[in-house]
């Protein structure tokens, strides 16, 4: 009726009672049946029977006495071993009970760990995924910035080529030209001075013709340009006697003539003119005025100081000098004045004239060839300069297109999976 169930009453019931005693109450056998008064013998009288039926009811009281006080002594064991059992029930399912809910708390704390680390590793993975977005993002401007570098550097560079070519042919072009207007300058001048020295020398030649076949120092000599030469050529004996009546004027006290005593005030004389040709503003009569009065003056010993071997200063004149047999011989092309020479002399001055303008002249055309020979020479070395920095410009440009090609290629290489990778790391963790 207090909550004990049948089983507890039987558990109680067939487990000893502590303090109990094993042996059966008085008046009882083992057997379990009550055990018989014993005869009373020799009682014989009322009061005999009543004392002793007093001690048998004392006698059965304590026993039914002690039986009550077994029985709930038993009940009372049978009771504290069913509190006891219950007791280690739940203190077992108290146990039990904590354990499960630690067991709970855990998974519950590993659960909870878990979804922060796959919270935290996904935070990661998004911020690579971003971070490699960036990254290509970057490398696509850089490419982009790259190519268009290139590119501008690649227009730079062949509107650079392109200018620097038009520039050299604009040069070349007016080198050429230049080069064609002196050498048909120099082309008119000489057929000029070459016709007006063809009449000059053919009136001469008309007035002094016969003088010129008596003088036996007059050569004629054929040079490699296809003009004559005409000259006196004096022997060593009368260079040595010229040379003495030089000394013999000059010991008398006969001053020489002045290098500015000529009419047209020149202080050179024909021989020390670097030019064959008339100074700015002067005629070329007063050229050949002043031609004929230096070889005047040459002719009759009176050289100014210094001058009167006579030997040209102009090398490239040809005629003026040579060497025959080892005997250097002074070859004296000279003019006369008009006064006091002679016909031949006359016409040797002309011809020397002649002769000096035709070199002249040939010598400028000489000059204008060369001149534009290496012009042209330049020319070419510039275009050659030109087209190698051409091809230069060429090959890294195509250097550099090929590397520009190469680096999209590198960075096209598939990515990985962002899901997959998503997947491998909630696997890992």
């Amino acid at each position: 009726d207090e909550g004990y169930s049948e089983d507890d009453f039987e558990s109680a019931a067939s487990s000893p009672v502590k303090g109990a005693r094993s042996s059966p109450p008085r008046g009882k056998s083992r057997g379990g049946t009550p055990a018989k008064a014993a005869p009373l013998e020799g009682i014989e009288d009322g009061e005999e029977a009543e004392a002793a039926a007093v001690t048998l009811q004392s006698l059965a009281r304590r026993r039914h006495a002690r039986a009550v006080v077994a029985g709930k002594r038993e009940q009372r064991d049978a009771a504290v071993k069913i509190q006891a059992a219950q007791r280690r029930r739940h203190a077992k399912e108290v146990v039990a009970g904590k354990r499960q809910q630690k067991r709970h708390q855990e998974e519950a704390a590993v659960r909870i760990q878990s979804a922060q680390r796959q919270k935290h590793a996904r935070a990661v993975v998004k911020e690579k995924r971003q971070n490699t977005a960036a990254i290509k993002i970057q490398n696509v401007q850089r490419q982009k910035h790259a190519r268009g570098v290139v590119a501008k550097k690649r227009r730079q560079n062949e509107a650079a080529i392109k200018i620097q070519s038009i520039q050299r042919q604009k040069h070349a072009k007016a080198v050429v030209a230049e080069k064609r207007e002196q050498q048909k300058t120099a082309e008119k001048i000489e057929q000029e001075t070459t016709e007006k020295a063809d009449e000059e020398v053919g009136h001469e030649a008309s007035k002094g013709g016969e003088v010129e076949q008596t003088t036996p120092a007059l050569v004629k000599q054929k040079s490699e340009d296809g003009y004559s030469d005409e000259a006196y050529e004096l022997s060593g004996e009368e260079e040595n006697a010229t040379s003495q009546q030089t000394s013999k004027d000059s010991s008398n006290g006969d001053a020489p003539l002045p290098q500015d005593s000529t009419p047209a005030g020149r202080k050179d004389s024909l021989f020390k003119r670097q030019d064959t040709m008339p100074a700015e503003g002067e005629s070329e009569d007063d050229f050949s005025a002043g031609a004929v009065n230096e070889a005047v003056a040459a002719s009759q010993g009176d050289t100014p100081a210094g001058d009167k071997d006579l030997v040209p200063a102009n090398e490239d004149v040809e005629g003026m000098q040579k060497v025959d047999g080892g005997n250097k011989k002074k070859v004296f092309l000279f003019a006369l004045n008009e006064e006091t020479a002679t016909p031949e002399q006359q016409v040797a001055a002309v011809t020397i004239q002649k002769r000096g303008r035709i070199i002249a002249s040939k010598a400028k055309v000489k000059q204008v060839q060369q001149d534009r020979t290496r012009a042209l020479a330049q020319a070419e070395k510039d275009a050659q300069k030109a087209s190698k920095v051409a091809e230069e410009s060429h090959k890294q440009s195509a250097a550099v297109e090929e590397r520009n090609k190469a680096v999209p290629q590198e960075e096209e290489q598939p990515a990985p999976n962002e899901e997959e990778e998503g997947g491998r790391l909630d696997a890992e963790e």
